[in-house]
This record gives structure tokens, sequence and C-alpha cells, in this order.
């Protein structure tokens, strides 16, 4: 069952991936797609939940999703898909 629950989980987040980012800027939508990650990633490796750096992680993720929004440059988008890797 939770096998299920991750498979339609991982499809669900292909497709707002997919939606959210196609041929649009990507200030708004890192941020809903961080917000969609995380909890995918407590989700799918449930050991996580304790660990001190994976929770860090989580949350310097999701205050890294923001910082597009607001600042649009190369170096932001590289540090976003830098810390979306580092937290995956």
């Amino acid at each position: 069952m939770k096998n299920k629950i991750i498979f339609f989980y991982t499809i669900a987040l292909a497709i707002v991936f997919t939606i959210l980012f196609l041929n649009k800027n990507i200030g708004l939508n890192s941020i809903l797609y961080g917000i969609f990650l995380t909890p995918y990633l407590f989700l799918s490796h449930p050991k996580n939940k304790t660990h001190k750096k994976s929770i860090v992680s989580g949350i310097l993720f999701l205050g890294m999703s923001i910082v597009p929004f607001f600042h649009q440059s190369t170096y932001v988008f590289i540090a976003y898909f830098v810390s979306l890797f580092l937290c995956i």
C-alpha cells in the first residue's frame, strides 16, 4: 500500500513539475514545487524524519525555493538547483 502511495505521488510530482516549469518563469513555481517535493522526500524515506541533517536540508531547500521569486538571475537559479540536488 505504501509503495502505491509513493508511486502515485511520484507521478503527481512529475506532472506538477512539467506544468509549472514548461515555458514559464521560475519564481512562484519554485516555491510551489518545494512545497510538493519536501513532503515527498520524507514520505518516500521515513528514516530521514529523525535525522537532523535531513530536516535542516529540507528547511533550507524550502528557504532557497523562495529566493528565485524575489531575484531572478542565473546565479540564483544555479544555487536553487544545487540545493534541490543536495536535498534529494
